[in-house]
């Protein structure tokens, strides 16, 4: 029997089966194919070859790796909420933490975005009050015939961190962390029932400038990502409830936001919510219900006071203690978050003439409005501090700067240099600090 006879069925007539021979043939094919299938699952698992960096995440403690040691921090894992992250090429590990007072069932799961990612979950715990993780208490790497991970576990209480890599350190992709919690030890908090909240309109103290200065007066430690329905939000960390409760009182209240952003009528009204945390405490987040020109952008402070907003559109709005230029607006949202890598400096004998040659540009800047708002002669001397960083957008260079000198006391300067100049605040030992905004 040749090929085309082995796999096309013979002509029969209305009275006549289907002949032996193909229906031999057919059993053969199916069982070859069946065979084919496993020998490509086993070989599929094996091409896998071994998990890269598997030994750096055994032990969070004796970790060698500085990606791993100082992994992507997306905070609190909020139960019931889907929080986006990617694998690239400074992000390789993730992690998220969530406390437990007592028993409960667990399920945690990576769900894939990008073709072809494979990840590796790992679970860890420690007793509250200890500072030490040790090795992992699970691990899973393929889940229910998948490359995303997978675990359903019965804990106790405790402090746990999951941690999420890639199974190949070259792999590359998006991916959402999600988890339920069923049980005494899972939180007490039911959708719709949020605890007391300290949101309120913007406020107009004396103290505004000082907290809004104060609490973006730190570098990013982390942040997370995450489409939320107003009956979800509960969960949210207090800083980013808060900044979605400012956007509902914006678009018109809970009513108007179901009305304007409810795209599928078979699906609540959601918004997507992206927050960085400062090591402040305080949060920048981002709002946008969706279509044209509907984002926000707030800060937050620790306690879940919202001190400023930026409304995204072709006329935009920013508003914090009292300042509503937009241009400095968006200076300030975008640039004084410090990155992780900033340059810090103190230099003495410093003045107009040499302060190019040993100061960042914008520290520069900060002298400059020194000298001239003391009226101090160009030979005199200034003693300089500064903390400095790349512009993140509009902005080339940022600084935090305080200049002193031995007649005209001390000020501190936040200041921003690029195609346009801002000093954007300023303030003195003996008063708070202005919140400027001033194009210079």
């Amino acid at each position: 029997m040749d090929y085309d006879e082995f796999v096309t069925p013979p002509r029969r007539s209305p009275n006549c089966g289907t002949p032996r021979a193909y229906e031999s043939g057919m059993k053969l094919l199916k069982s070859a194919s069946l065979l084919l299938l496993a020998l490509s699952i086993a070989c599929a698992a094996e091409s896998k070859g071994t998990e890269d960096d598997a030994d750096f995440v055994a032990n969070l403690d004796e970790a060698k790796a500085d990606s791993f040691r100082n992994p992507t921090e997306h905070g609190t894992l909020i139960f019931g909420l889907e929080s986006r992250a990617s694998l690239e090429d400074e992000m390789l590990f993730h992690n998220w933490r969530f406390d437990l007072s007592g028993d409960a069932d667990v399920d945690l799961r990576v769900l894939i975005d990008t073709p072809n990612l494979d990840t590796v979950m790992y679970l860890y715990r420690r007793d509250p009050g200890e500072t030490r993780w040790g090795r992992y208490i699970e691990r899973n790497d393929d889940a229910e015939d998948s490359v995303g991970s997978r675990m359903q576990l019965n804990l106790g209480a405790g402090e746990y961190s999951v941690l999420v890599k890639g199974y190949k350190a070259a792999l590359r992709g998006d991916f959402r962390m999600s988890g339920t919690c069923e049980g005494e030890g899972c939180s007490s908090l039911e959708p719709g029932e949020c605890d007391p909240s300290v949101y309120a309109p913007l406020p107009e103290t004396d103290d505004c400038d000082y907290d809004l200065i104060a609490a973006m007066a730190g570098a990013a430690i982390g942040g997370d990502s995450a489409e939320v329905a107003l009956a979800d939000r509960c969960p949210l960390p207090t800083p980013a409830r808060n900044a979605l409760e400012a956007y509902v009182d914006f678009v018109g209240g809970e009513d108007a936001f179901n009305e304007y952003f409810q795209w599928d009528y078979d699906e609540p009204a959601t918004a997507e919510m992206s927050w960085q945390i400062l090591d402040t405490g305080a949060f920048v987040v981002s709002v946008d219900g969706g279509g044209d020109e509907n984002a926000m952008d707030f800060i937050v402070d620790a306690a879940g006071v919202v001190l400023a907003s930026y409304h995204h559109n072709q006329s935009p709005s920013f508003e914090a203690c009292g300042a509503e230029d937009t241009e400095c607006g968006i200076l300030y949202i975008t640039e004084m978050a410090r990155p992780d890598v900033v340059t810090e400096g103190h230099e003495t004998n410093i003045n107009p003439g040499n302060a190019a040659g040993g100061l960042p540009s914008s520290a520069v800047l900060a002298v400059e409005l020194f000298f001239e708002e003391n009226e101090l002669d160009e030979e005199d001397e200034v003693e300089v501090w500064y903390t400095s960083w790349e512009g993140a957008w509009e902005a080339d260079n940022v600084s935090s700067v305080r200049v002193e000198s031995a007649t005209a006391g001390a000020t501190n300067y936040e200041v921003a240099v690029g195609e346009e100049n801002w000093l954007i605040s300023r303030s003195n030992d003996e008063g708070p600090y202005s919140f400027l905004c001033e194009a210079i």
